[in-house]
Formats: structure tokens, sequence, C-alpha cells
């Protein structure tokens, strides 16, 4: 949404009050000359319209500072993801480890380790400059007009209460070991703030250009598609849709207390009280990232940095021997040099590799992303059936049927996995 040239107009118009057309136009006057009585109210003067009935201009034409200064925050925050990195980052693309060390969330996190920080923290983190520029794009244009049109107070509340909302829905909508991060579920909830708000501003001309260019923005980020975001991160539509319905609530109160004769919504204190509370708990978040982020170096200290980790299979398995060797507490080395014994034909070689890799299963919750944990189940499965133990093989796989990305695994694999009752068809 970019700002348009009609920001700041609005077409003016009589309230209250009356206009009375001059004396020869009436009829009656021109059927007898006016007496006394009626030439004194006729030179009465017309009487100002009071000042509680006038509709002030609603779009200001100020610098949007919170904007601005939002934007600056999540510029910083991102520079301190990268010079904070647990290992180095490929491309500024800090890590899944990094991630949840500085502040993302996911119901694991949150809800079974108790780190209710991180619902805040998570809204001020991106995973990569495509990532942050997208969403600071969308930022500056929403807040360049909802923040000039409903003033500081509830625009810092429309972002702390739409990046609650998305981080709720994320948390009860999505898998309990998935983890997030970003500032679209914020975002969202300033997008559907500013589309019913518009609605208060009647005779406003940009008020149409404005609502097709949120709707623009809206509508694609709550339909899911097949595509995800780069390095494998995926869209959390989630947290869009949870941010979007926070956002259109707080938009119908907020017409609820601006009355038509008012430039601003009423209870601006209460407003800065939320913005202020959002603040206070991001502030509170970043004392305990600070905390807990030596516990997270410790546990990686021996795992695969992020720039030296291979980008396609093909080079995992050219590399399998070297980083199983040099890191041997990391899981995924050894996935790589499963797979390779695998694609090789020793199977006793693939399923030794994939039961030391499995040995640690905290690893899979916190250091990595939680998706090698099934798929090297399903591999461990698939090889103990190519060796004819099929009561091992049902026994390895564990809950990985019922990951929510099951149906992502090759086609001929899940087919085998449900031909031997071991997953069952869906």
């Amino acid at each position: 949404m970019q700002p348009g040239s009609g920001f700041g107009k609005r077409a003016s118009a009589p309230v209250g009050g009356y206009a009375p057309t001059a004396p020869n136009a009436r009829p009656w006057a021109a059927e007898r000359a006016p007496g006394p009585r009626e030439t004194a109210w006729l030179a009465r003067p017309e009487p100002a319209a009071s000042p509680a009935a006038r509709v002030a201009p609603t779009i200001d034409r100020g610098l949007p500072v919170l904007t601005v200064g939002l934007l600056a925050l999540l510029a910083i925050v991102f520079f301190l993801e990268n010079a904070f990195a647990l290992s180095p980052a490929a491309m500024l693309t800090p890590g899944y480890g990094t991630q949840v060390a500085l502040g993302a969330d996911g119901r694991d996190l949150v809800v079974r380790d108790g780190e209710w920080w991180r619902m805040v923290t998570a809204c001020l983190l991106h995973g990569s400059p495509g990532h942050i520029i997208g969403n600071s794009i969308v930022l500056f244009f929403t807040g360049w007009y909802l923040e000039r049109l409903v003033g500081r107070a509830w625009f810092g509340a429309a972002f702390v209460i739409g990046g609650l909302g998305g981080s709720i829905a994320a948390l009860l909508m999505n898998p309990h070991d998935m983890v997030g991060v970003g500032a679209s579920g914020a975002i969202m909830g300033l997008l559907a703030t500013a589309f019913v708000c518009s609605f208060h501003v009647e005779a406003y001309e940009g008020r149409g250009k404005a609502q097709r260019r949120i709707a623009f923005q809206v509508l694609p980020a709550l339909i899911p598609s097949h595509g995800g975001g780069g390095g494998g991160a995926v869209v959390d539509y989630s947290a869009h849709a949870g941010g979007a319905i926070a956002g259109v609530a707080l938009g119908f109160l907020i017409l609820a207390l601006w009355p038509e004769t008012q430039a601003r919504p009423m209870l601006r204190r209460w407003a800065m009280g939320v913005g202020l509370a959002g603040a206070v708990a991001a502030l509170a978040g970043g004392v305990c990232v600070a905390a807990t982020y030596p516990a997270h170096r410790a546990r990686v200290a021996g795992f695969i940095p992020d720039n030296e980790n291979p980008r396609d299979m093909k080079g995992a398995i050219a590399q399998s021997a070297g980083l199983a060797a040099a890191y041997p507490k990391d899981p995924r080395a050894h996935f790589y040099r499963a797979i390779y014994f695998e694609t090789n034909g020793n199977l006793d070689g693939a399923i030794d590799e994939l039961r030391t890799g499995l040995a640690d299963p905290a690893a899979f919750s916190i250091d990595l992303p939680p998706i090698y944990k099934p798929y090297m189940q399903l591999a461990l499965a698939d090889a103990l059936l190519e060796k004819g133990r099929t009561d091992d093989a049902r026994q390895s796989v564990g809950d990985a049927c019922d990951y929510p990305f099951f149906g992502q695994a090759p086609t001929k694999l899940v087919r085998k996995l449900q031909d031997h009752d071991i997953c069952p068809e869906r």
C-alpha cells in the first residue's frame, strides 16, 4: 500500500445550522414589504456552527514517527540476529538454532517450557533478508496510512494486539514442535485495522484506493499456496490469520470509540498503555533471551555450522564422511552418512548411522528443525524393511506417520510403509 495523492483530503460540507436565502429570493417577499419585526429577523446574523458539529480533517500529514521507529527496531534486531548467531549464518540467514536461542516461538517452547516471552520476541525476529525487507515495505506503507489516520497511540496498540493475536493462533494451530519468527502477524493486524477504520472517513476521496491496496496485501497472505519460503521455510498462515482477526476486532472497537465529530478515536491513554505494555514485554523478553543464550550456545557447540551445512542432498552425500567425523554430535551428519550408505547398498551401515543420530531426542526439539527426526525415523523403517525386519521397522517409525509433513515423503516410501501396515492410509 502506497500513499496516494488523495491522502489528507476530504470533502467539506456544512454540518448543522442553516443557510437562509436572500430576502428577495423568498416567495412571500415579492408580495409585500417586510414589516419592522420581519426586517429585524432577516438582519439577524447567521448563527455560527457549533464547534462540536465540525468534523476535523482526519489524515495527518506529519511523519509517522512510530512507524519509522518500528522499522529501525526491526533492522537493529535483524543485525543482532546475525551478530549473535550460534554459528556463522549463510547469506545473512540465521539458522534454526539461532532463531530458537534468540526468541522464536512454538507450542513446545512456550507451553511445555513455560517461556511466555517468546510470544513477543518472535514478532521482532526475521529469518532472512528477503523476509525482513518484505515485511518492512508493507509495514512502511501501512503505517504511513494508519498511524496518520488513528494517531500514534492506537497505531502502537494495533501492532501489539496484532502480534499477540498472530502468536496465539500459531500456538493453537501449528504442530507442537514447529517454531516461527516474523512481524507478519502484527503487520496483518495493522492491515486489518486500517481496512476497518477506513470506513470512518465517509467523505475521504482516497478511501477506495486505500482499501484496494490493503486487500491486495491481506488476501494473498491468508490464502495458502504450494510454495514456501526460501531456505526450507514455510509461510505461517495461522499467524497471518490470527493477526488479521485481532486487527478486525480492534478496528471495530476503534470505530465504536471514534465519533464523527472528532479527529481521533477516544481512549488514547488506554491505547498508549497497551503499546507501552508491549514495549515492556519486549524488553523483558530481551532480558530472558540474554539469560538463556549461553545455554543454547553451549548445546550446539558440536553441531555443523550453518554456513557449512550442505544445501542439497547431493552435496550432503558427498560430504557425509567428513561431516560425520568432524561433527559426531550432530544428528544431521549421521543422517547424511546413512543416506550415503543406503545409496551404496550398505543397509547395515545406514541402520547404525540412523540409530546413532536418533539417540538424542532433545536435539530435535531445541537445536534442529524437528522435521529431521521423522525423516530419519522413516529412513530407518525403510532400511529395516529392506532387511526383512518388519517388526523392528514398525517399532522404530515412532510417531513419524502422524507428522503433518508425512505426505511430503517420497511416494514410494509412503506406499511401502502403508502396504506393511506400518503407517495408516489417509
